[in-house]
């Protein structure tokens, strides 16, 4: 109890030493994070604000000039410029995974009560993609002819994990995979011949296989399973605590580029990586290329970054200091 008093003592006198020091003024400023979504070029350059807003991740949608992000648990479009803040995903609560989006911008899947979902860009047409009893789907990746995702599967009765394909147009579904031990973050490769994937347990690490399920291998041991894949024309970006590391679709040059969180490479330029030095929303976005070389911030208090898909233009969610008025309780 002791403690407990001089700390609010502690804290009380600080707040008399600012009213004493800012006057007796009806409202007192005070200094705060205001959390909003930026955009700027790949070179660090025409830093933006789009808008005021705590977003977990954003993206751009291509063919267009929004972003689409999340806010709270749902999904949101906005224009670069600010302007048409509109919600698309009605009262569904979207998973903290991103979704994917159409490569002509007009439509978005994304995960929902364990379960995938598409809908237009603009929120019309929500549909909902699975729905089996007892199976968790999630992560789903889109094929660039906007076909087919392909998605992972968890059957909570028999511990059983899965890669699935569906064709988007008529609802055929095909199990490729089935394996004991967690699969997670299926990728296509740009060529679509090749799905990339992670595995938990014994044999973990990052594998290929053929579109069909067919010739599986074990690329590499060392990968956080947990965390997503970046895959590129040529390349795929991994995380390995606490570095990211880039390899060839075979396996081959595995090269460590240093300490560095949310990895993202553009899918159609793969010469450099944006990331986050820690993490977290108060942390520097940086570049570098995919050698390791070249580093260099370009922008403070961010996380999560991510490349339009042609590589020269970045968005990510970021904070800044700014200040409001509170009224002054003991003066007034």
């Amino acid at each position: 109890m002791k403690k407990r008093i001089n700390r609010y003592i502690i804290i009380g006198l600080v707040f008399i030493a600012m009213v004493v020091i800012t006057g007796c003024d009806e409202n007192v400023d005070i200094e705060y994070y205001e959390f909003c979504i930026y955009t700027m070029n790949a070179d660090g350059s025409d830093l933006t604000k789009v808008i005021d807003v705590g977003a977990t991740y954003a993206l751009f949608v291509p063919n267009s000039t929004m972003i689409l992000y999340r806010s709270g648990k749902s999904l949101y479009t906005v224009n670069e410029d600010g302007s048409n803040n509109t919600l698309i995903t009605d009262t569904l609560d979207v998973k903290s995974e991103p979704p994917v989006i159409f490569s002509d911008g007009s439509k978005v899947v994304f995960v929902s009560n364990n379960d995938i979902f598409i809908a237009n860009i603009n929120g019309d047409n929500i549909t909902q993609l699975t729905g089996t009893k007892d199976i968790i789907e999630r992560q789903p990746c889109l094929s660039l002819d906007n076909n087919e995702i392909i998605y992972n599967c968890e059957c909570l009765k028999k511990s059983l994990y899965s890669i699935c394909r569906m064709e988007l147009y008529n609802g055929i579904i095909d199990t490729l995979l089935t394996s004991g031990n967690s699969l997670s973050w299926s990728k296509y490769s740009i060529d679509e011949e090749k799905i990339f994937y992670t595995k938990r347990g014994d044999n973990a690490g990052l594998f290929s296989m053929y579109k069909d399920g067919s010739n599986i291998i074990h690329l590499l041991s060392e990968i956080a399973v947990g965390f997503p894949i970046e895959v590129s024309s040529a390349k795929i970006v991994y995380f390995y605590t606490p570095n990211i590391y880039i390899v060839n679709y075979d396996g081959s040059a595995i090269s460590d580029l240093g300490q560095g969180y949310d990895p993202h490479i553009a899918l159609f330029n793969d010469s450099q990586i944006v990331y986050s030095n820690n993490g977290f929303q108060d942390g520097d976005i940086y570049i570098m290329n995919n050698d390791g070389t070249q580093k260099g911030r370009l922008a403070s208090y961010g996380n999560n970054p991510r490349f339009s898909n042609d590589g020269t233009k970045i968005v990510f969610p970021g904070q800044y200091k700014t200040k409001k008025k509170v009224k002054n309780y003991i003066t007034n």
